[in-house]
């Protein structure tokens, strides 16, 4: 079997080299036919066509409308990634692929990236990779899976980036499985999951599975994580890994051990050591915030707002070994004082989370942005939490210009509405637009487009799209454009 694969492998890489030559764009629409050329003006009706199809380079853009699920073991490069991408704003994957009882699977298939789809109500899971290297699965909406939201084995250098995954019926909302690699480097960024039947996000390197049993290099930040029934993030032979810039709260519905918990898979010897917990705002009354089990040591815990029940329930250390700041991690019974609001996760102005944290700690460093894209320190040194006070938000693939202000939106996270200050430098004048982007990048909404004098003012922002509908949560993106320059900040709105 493994030579029979192989084969398989070094086939497919002949014909990634020869899609690199003929890379293309087809498009499917649900007023397509599969008997069609793929163009834009005669597209295929189903996404498996398109998978059958695809070779590396190739983007495959998806119309608004409703289709069943597909499986691809096409390979991309590094250099050419096979993408399929929502072209529109409801772009609904609503029923299971033709192989597997998942509604996207992507196995084998090396460097494939899928984005800004609406997963819902698959069988087992949403988005599954599996055996395959360097997937990103990016800006999708996953709901209601059966097994999953998203489910990943096998699959190093895996990117899973600003998808909001919720309700899964029997396990977690992301689970990252598996390992038969040294460097799995996962990189898990930007997330969202809640309502999920048992953990928020789940990693276990699995040693009864075959491979080394551990999840290593995994970088895991600005992720929000809440109201699941167990735990917030179960990290399961989990080393070498850094763990930063998240907001996890009200989770442990009705189970679970921490909102942040490293273990060992039972009777493996794998236990997760050597990780860096930093910079995270914890809030669990149900359970405890940090927990160290089965032996996991050598873990750096520093500069983490941690509030629980009671105090030994902030950091549950079962272990022993761990390096845990009595300075900078904050730990309180009651977020009385901490926060804006008891909704609103930023810091007060008189919180006492504020220049307590550490540059460094173990030979170990504390990140350099908050969760907003901030720098930190903004004051003598770093805060506490995941969020810190003062500043503007660092921008998001935009280099600063002289003479433009966009300011981080308040409050953020957002419920219901948000305030964005902007403006221009004095002695300035020019035409301005502030445009409101989801995590794909479609414009959602404009809040101004106008002749602006000098001088900052203030808009509001709903929550809704331009054509007065209620988006739904997750990461946003809202733009300044002026004769000035371009800046871009990111927002996080909860419903």
């Amino acid at each position: 079997m493994r030579y029979f694969r192989t084969g398989l492998i070094g086939l497919a890489a002949f014909f990634a080299c020869a899609g690199l030559a003929r890379a293309a764009t087809y498009h499917v629409a649900s007023t397509g036919s599969d008997s069609n050329s793929g163009s834009q003006a005669s597209p295929w009706r189903t996404l498996q066509k398109a998978a059958n199809t695809v070779r590396a380079g190739d983007i495959v853009m998806v119309a608004n409308g409703t289709y069943a699920g597909f499986q691809v073991t096409a390979d991309g490069t590094a250099a050419s990634r096979i993408v399929f991408r929502a072209a529109g704003t409801s772009v609904v994957i609503n029923s299971r692929n033709g192989s597997t009882p998942d509604n996207v699977n992507i196995e084998g298939g090396n460097y494939v990236t899928v984005e800004g789809f609406t997963v819902n109500d698959a069988p087992r899971v949403g988005i599954r990779a599996v055996i395959a290297t360097g997937v990103v699965i990016k800006g999708n909406r996953i709901q209601r899976s059966g097994l999953d939201g998203i489910l990943t084995g096998y699959t190093p250098q895996i990117q899973i980036l600003d998808n909001i995954v919720s309700g899964s019926a029997q396990e977690h909302g992301i689970y990252i499985s598996n390992s038969n690699t040294a460097s799995d480097n996962p990189v898990v960024r930007g997330n969202e999951c809640f309502d999920n039947n048992q953990n928020g996000m789940q990693f276990n390197g699995d040693c009864w599975e075959d491979g080394d049993g551990i999840i290593s290099g995994a970088v895991i930040e600005e992720n929000i994580i809440h109201h699941n029934n167990w735990k917030g993030f179960s990290l399961i032979s989990l080393q070498n890994s850094t763990i930063r810039n998240n907001l996890v709260f009200e989770n442990g519905l009705s189970a679970g051990a921490g909102g942040i918990h490293l273990a060992d898979q039972p009777n493996c010897g794998k236990p997760s050591n050597n990780n860096v917990v930093v910079n995270n705002t914890v809030y669990e009354p149900r359970i405890a915030c940090i927990r160290l089990t089965n032996g996991s040591t050598a873990n750096r815990i520093f500069n983490n707002v941690l509030v629980a029940s009671s105090l030994d329930r902030t950091i549950a250390d079962e272990s022993g070994g761990n390096y845990i700041d009595t300075a900078s991690n904050l730990r309180r019974t009651s977020k009385s004082g901490l926060f804006v609001s008891s909704t609103d996760y930023h810091l007060a102005t008189s919180s006492p989370a504020l220049n307590i944290g550490k540059t460094n700690f173990q030979s170990a460093s504390a990140p350099m942005i908050d969760i907003d894209g901030i720098a930190r320190p903004q004051g003598a040194q770093h805060d506490a939490g995941s969020y810190e006070k003062g500043g503007t938000a660092t921008p998001v693939g935009d280099t600063p210009s002289a003479g433009i202000v966009l300011e981080q939106n308040a409050p953020n996270p957002f419920g219901s509405t948000t305030r964005i200050a902007f403006g221009i430098d004095s002695n300035a004048e020019g035409r301005v637009s502030l445009e409101v982007f989801d995590a794909v990048g479609r414009r959602v909404r404009t809040l101004v487009t106008d002749e602006l004098v000098s001088g900052t003012q203030t808009v509001g922002w709903d929550g809704r799209d331009d054509r007065g509908q209620a988006v739904s949560s997750g990461v946003y993106f809202y733009r300044l454009t002026a004769p000035q320059g371009v800046v871009t900040r990111r927002m996080t709105l909860v419903r």
